[in-house]
């Protein structure tokens, strides 16, 4: 495990740089997931936005609370799409049959990062994944630490 204690936004940068370059090879059988756990405003979703940017996406990002799941092309890396699901709102992990969620875990040219992951840990229990947990130190300081799955690197 790794912790950091970033004091802003401008700090999550080169947190996201280091996971983006651990994680740099698809995986051959599954996709890459990351898991994202915090209560609300612990700074989930700016961790996302400031990943995505490293990853080379210039659309603005936007939370998929109502939507479930935003999806972003990848050009300029070892992956085809980046994946971000937000699934506060989802009350009971079969809902994610809509979602098509088991295929999305199979494709290993998929990058999928998932806030709120203990509404389907059923689910992920069988896939590999790297976990992160994101905790409120203080008004300006967040805790983030990060659990890699030695499973997740080809």
């Amino acid at each position: 495990m790794k912790t950091y204690y970033p004091t802003g936004e401008a700090e999550l940068s080169p947190i996201a740089q280091e996971l983006a370059q651990k994680l740099a090879t698809p995986r051959e059988t599954y996709a890459q997931v990351i898991t994202l756990s915090g209560e609300l405003g612990s700074g989930k979703t700016s961790f996302v936005k400031t990943f995505a940017e490293i990853m080379g996406i210039t659309t603005p990002i936007t939370s998929p609370t109502f939507t479930l799941i935003n999806s972003y092309p990848l050009t300029d890396i070892a992956y085809e799409r980046l994946y971000h699901l937000d699934l506060y709102r989802l009350s009971h992990h079969s809902e994610t049959q809509e979602l098509g969620l088991s295929e999305l875990l199979k494709n290993p040219q998929f990058l999928i990062l998932m806030e709120w992951p203990e509404r389907v840990e059923e689910i992920l229990n069988s896939t590999p994944h790297t976990r992160l947990y994101f905790y409120h130190r203080s008004p300006d300081q967040r805790q983030i630490d990060i659990v890699y799955n030695t499973e997740s690197y080809v």
